[in-house]
């Protein structure tokens, strides 16, 4: 029941550390499914935690599902000019933008492969 998830997390608001919050509510309103809603709790805690890998995916998810794949593809590309040596960023950018065949994909892997050559990803 999304009421009861409401009001549950409404109660533990107050004491749960903020990225535990937000990735709880953000999984409630995808559920529901309130894709915004849970977009906006995903960007609160990676506010918080720029670097969860978890909030990422989920996130990649949301834009794709819900403004569309130039947009989730914004974002990886934004996470990836932000953090440029960060691993786990550069694969969840591989991994997004390999079914498409445009010089996207093929920076995003050539990136991947720069940091981590023995990678057998």
């Amino acid at each position: 029941n999304f009421d009861e998830a409401e009001a549950e997390l409404a109660v533990a608001k107050a004491s749960a550390p903020p990225v535990a919050w937000f990735r709880a509510a953000a999984k409630v309103a995808r559920t529901r499914p309130d894709f915004r809603t849970a977009l906006s709790h995903l960007r609160e805690l990676l506010d918080r935690d720029p670097l969860n890998q978890d909030a990422q995916r989920l996130a990649v998810g949301l834009l794709q599902d819900a403004e569309g794949r130039d947009s989730a593809r914004r974002f990886l590309n934004d996470l990836c000019g932000r953090y440029p040596d960060h691993y786990p960023a550069a694969r969840l950018r591989a991994e997004a933008l390999t079914p498409e065949t445009d010089d996207g994909a093929e920076v995003a892997t050539r990136h991947l492969l720069d940091l981590c050559p023995h990678d057998a990803w």
